[in-house]
């Protein structure tokens, strides 16, 4: 629930940019592991859940998948100043989600309980950095960058 509403701020945030930017090959390839990323989690804990937490699993998912497009967009268009901390932020959130379902269904450690902790209120700082300092470039500001 928490990825659907921050999704939902994120909204009046995203531009619509040339789709030329999509199609690169990095981010066509980064797009690529984050869902294979996002399969070999959920088909490794298939054989551990069952039921209602299956579903709430695949809802999880899905949230994830959506705010990481958004964040991604909001990287790739790169017309605010701080895309960086947002892209931080994604990063983050997606590494703690991925950690908590290993860690709850499958291994649990005090360790990880901690790290993910730690990478959960650091993610929600530079997500809320985002909305509170973020500015838009001007356009004679933008220059397009090669990666």
């Amino acid at each position: 629930m928490q990825l659907i509403l921050f999704s939902v701020v994120l909204k009046k945030y995203l531009k619509t940019g040339p789709l030329k930017s999509f199609l690169k090959v990095p981010v066509l390839i980064s797009f690529a592991l984050v869902l294979y990323i996002i399969y070999s989690v959920l088909s490794f804990l298939v054989d551990f859940i069952t039921g209602s937490d299956m579903f709430f699993s695949l809802i999880c998912a899905i949230s994830i998948v959506v705010f990481m497009f958004a964040v991604s967009v909001i990287y790739i268009n790169d017309v605010y100043e701080h895309c960086l901390t947002i892209l931080t932020s994604g990063i983050l959130l997606f590494f703690q989600m991925g950690l908590s379902t290993i860690n709850e269904y499958l291994y649990y450690n005090k360790f990880f309980t901690v790290l993910i902790m730690i990478t959960h209120f650091v993610a929600l700082y530079f997500f809320m950095i985002f909305l509170v300092e973020t500015n838009v470039i001007n356009d004679e500001d933008i220059k397009e960058k090669f990666i």
